[in-house]
């Protein structure tokens, strides 16, 4: 799921940052996308050998 990536979550906290309207408190929903990518990650076994590729640590088997 595109919504739940790093890059995602990165800009939302960027846009916190900075003071943009709209994005105040945003830390709960943040630590949410990354537990859920987080989540998401370790239960794709679409590729057994995509540790290797990428070197993810939580692929590893």
């Amino acid at each position: 799921m595109d919504m739940f990536r790093p890059a995602v979550t990165a800009a939302i906290e960027m846009q916190a940052s900075i003071g943009t309207e709209g994005f105040v408190n945003v830390e709960p929903t943040v630590t949410f996308m990354k537990r859920q990518h987080r989540w998401n990650s370790l239960h794709d076994v679409s590729s057994v050998t995509e540790h290797l590729r990428y070197r993810l640590p939580d692929k590893m088997p």
